[in-house]
C-alpha cells in the first residue's frame, strides 16, 4: 500500500472503504469504493498532489459542485466530493462494464453502427456540457464507459475545475492536460480552447473506432490524416465527410457545434447502402418552380418567413449566377443560368435540391440586387443547403463562357471545385454544354470521356460514381476492387446495363461463374441499337 493510498484511506474514515485501485492517469487515480452511508459500490478518484495544489480545495470543491448539476443520460453523474488526508476527491458511479479503451483493445475495429451511434452520444453529452460553458478537454477512449453498450463520459468534473484554473498555476505542476494522440492542435500549442476542441478530440476517437488507431498517431498535429475510406471502403460518405471536416486544423472550419457533429454522421439507421447516404431521394425541383411561377404571377412575391435551418452536407441549391464585367449576355442571363444547371442536376434522380420556394423566398428577403459570393453563401444558409453552385457568365467574342463552381458550406464556404464552359452565341448547344457543366460539378474527378450522355447509361448518380470507381479499379487491374465497385453500381441501380456487363466481365477474369454475362451483353446492346427508322 503506497503512501497516498494509506492517506486517502486514513482520510476518509468511516464514510467510504477503498476496496481496489481500478486504474491511473496522468491526473488522477481512480478505486473502486464503498459508499457505507448510501450501501452502494463507487468509483472514488483522488487528484494528484501536485494537481490538487495547483487548484486549490476550495477552488476545486466550488467548481466541482457546479459539474455535479450535469444531468445528462450520457454524462457520468457525481455523487460527493471532498479533502480527504489532504488529497481532493470526488465520486462516481461505479460501471460495471467497460471502458471503450477495453473494447478496442479486444476488438482493434468497430462495427460502423455502432462506432458511429457512441460518437452521436458522446456528441450529445458533448453538447450538453458546451452549453453549460464545460470543456471537457480529455474526450478518449479511456473516458468513455460502456455500460451495455450505452456511453457514458466521465471526468466533467476535473473539467470544470481546471477550466477556471489559473492557467500559470497548471504550468508549473509539470502536468499537461489532455491526451497527445486525442489533443487539438490549438490545445496541445497551450492556446485558449473552446467546444470545436472537444469536436476534434471525438473525431479522433470515432477514427479510431473505424480505422484501429488515431489520425494522427503522437500527436503530429502537422501531418495529414489518410481518409477513413481509403483504410475501410464500407464508411459512409457522410461519416467520411463529417470525420473530415471534425478533424481540421482550424477551429473555425470545423463544425460550430458537436450537435452539428452529430447531424453531420447521417440518420441513425447508419445500415443503409453506404453510397445512398450522401445522396439520398429525389426532390424534384421543376414542379415547385411551376408553383412558383404561379405565385409571381398573381403577385405573391415573398413567403412568411420560414425558420433557418441547420445546413445539410447532402442538400444543394443553386443560385442566381453573376454578371462577369457588368452587363448580362444576351443568350442567357444570371437568373436563367439558375434554371438550366438545376434542371440539368434534375437527370440524376437521387440528387437532392433545395426547395426553389425557400430559394425564391431566401432571395426577395436579400432584395433584387446582383448576387456576391457572401450573399450567396448568406442565402444557401438560409435555407439549409450545405452544398452552394453559384458563378458568373460572361460574352466573350462569339461565345459566353460560364463558370460555376461547388462550395462547402459545412467547410466554411471553401471552394471543392469548379467548371467551366463555353457556349457559341447559336444557342444550338446550350442545354447540353449545362449538362456538361452540372455533371463535372458533381464528378470532378472523374474521366471526362464517361460524361457523355451515351456513356452514363443511369440517371443514379451513385450509381455511376460506383460504376466509374470499378472502371479505375480495372485500370489497376485490381479485380476484387472493380467487383466490389460494380455490385454496389448495381445496387444503387439494378437497371444499370453497363455495370452489369463489366460485372460478368469482372468475374470472368477473375476466374469465377459470371452473375449474368449474356443478361449483361444483351442489354447494353438493346440500350445502345440505332433507333428504328
Amino acid at each position: 500500500m503506497d503512501d497516498l493510498h494509506s492517506r486517502l484511506a486514513d482520510g476518509l474514515g468511516g464514510r467510504y472503504t477503498l476496496e481496489r485501485e481500478l486504474g491511473r492517469g496522468g491526473m488522477s487515480i481512480v478505486y473502486l469504493a464503498i459508499d457505507h452511508r448510501n450501501q452502494r459500490r463507487v468509483a472514488l478518484k483522488v487528484l494528484r498532489p501536485e494537481l490538487a495544489q495547483s487548484l486549490g480545495p476550495e477552488r476545486f470543491l466550488r467548481e466541482i459542485k457546479v459539474a455535479a448539476g450535469l444531468t445528462h443520460p450520457h454524462i457520468l453523474p457525481l455523487f460527493d466530493s471532498g479533502v480527504a488526508g489532504g488529497l481532493l476527491f470526488y465520486t462516481m458511479p461505479y460501471v460495471e462494464g467497460e471502458t471503450l479503451r477495453h473494447r478496442l483493445i479486444r476488438q482493434r475495429r468497430l462495427p460502423v453502427a455502432e462506432a458511429v451511434t457512441i460518437a452521436r452520444d458522446v456528441a450529445d453529452a458533448l453538447s450538453y456540457a458546451h452549453t453549460q460553458n464545460i470543456v471537457h478537454r480529455d474526450i478518449k477512449p479511456e473516458n468513455i464507459l460502456l455500460e451495455a453498450g450505452h456511453p457514458v463520459v466521465s471526468d466533467f468534473g476535473i473539467a470544470r475545475a481546471i477550466s477556471v484554473a489559473d492557467a500559470s498555476r497548471m504550468t508549473g505542476t509539470g502536468i499537461v492536460v489532455g491526451t497527445v494522440d486525442y489533443m487539438s492542435p490549438e490545445q496541445a500549442s497551450g492556446e485558449e480552447v473552446d467546444g470545436r476542441s472537444d469536436i476534434y478530440s471525438l473525431g479522433c476517437v470515432l477514427y479510431e473506432m473505424l480505422i484501429g488507431r488515431t489520425p494522427l498517431p503522437g500527436g503530429t498535429s502537422t501531418g495529414e490524416t489518410r481518409s477513413v475510406s481509403q483504410e475501410r471502403r464500407e464508411i459512409p460518405l457522410e461519416v467520411e465527410y463529417a470525420i473530415e471536416v471534425a478533424l481540421a486544423k482550424l477551429p473555425s472550419e470545423r463544425f460550430g457545434t458537436a450537435t452539428e457533429f452529430a447531424e453531420a454522421l447521417g440518420p441513425k439507421d447508419t445500415t443503409a447502402s453506404p453510397r445512398r447516404g450522401f445522396l439520398h431521394a429525389a426532390r424534384r425541383w421543376a414542379a415547385g418552380a411551376v408553383v412558383l411561377a404561379g405565385l409571381a404571377t398573381m403577385g405573391v412575391i415573398v413567403l412568411p418567413r420560414l425558420a433557418a435551418a441547420k445546413l445539410d452536407a447532402s442538400l444543394y441549391v443553386v443560385v442566381p449566377f453573376g454578371h462577369r464585367g457588368g452587363a448580362a449576355p444576351a443568350l442567357v442571363n444570371g437568373d436563367q443560368c439558375e434554371l438550366l444547371l438545376s434542371q440539368a442536376f434534375e437527370r440524376w434522380s437521387d440528387v437532392r435540391l433545395a426547395d426553389p420556394l425557400r430559394v425564391h423566398d431566401a432571395r426577395m428577403r436579400r432584395g433584387e440586387q446582383a448576387m456576391t459570393l457572401d450573399e450567396a453563401r448568406r442565402l444557401a444558409r438560409d435555407v439549409g443547403a450545405g452544398m452552394l453552385v453559384w458563378g458568373d457568365v460572361s460574352a466573350v467574342g462569339d461565345s459566353i463562357q460560364v463558370t460555376a463552381a461547388l462550395y462547402d458550406l459545412r467547410r466554411g464556404g471553401k471552394t471543392v471545385r469548379d467548371y467551366t464552359v463555353r457556349i457559341h452565341k447559336d444557342g444550338k448547344q446550350l442545354e447540353a454544354k449545362f449538362r456538361e457543366l452540372a455533371d463535372s460539378i458533381l464528378l470532378g474527378g472523374v474521366n471526362a470521356e464517361r460524361l457523355r450522355p451515351d456513356i452514363i447509361g443511369t440517371d443514379v448518380l451513385a450509381a455511376f460514381y460506383a460504376y466509374a470507381e470499378g472502371r479505375d479499379a480495372l485500370a489497376r487491374w485490381d479485380l476484387p476492387a472493380a467487383e466490389r465497385a460494380f455490385h454496389q453500381a448495381l445496387e444503387d441501380d439494378p437497371t444499370y446495363a453497363q455495370a452489369n456487363l463489366w460485372l460478368a466481365h469482372t468475374q470472368m477474369w477473375a476466374d469465377e461463374l459470371p452473375v449474368d454475362f449474356l443478361g449483361g451483353l444483351r442489354s447494353v446492346s438493346r440500350d445502345h441499337r440505332p433507333p428504328a427508322e
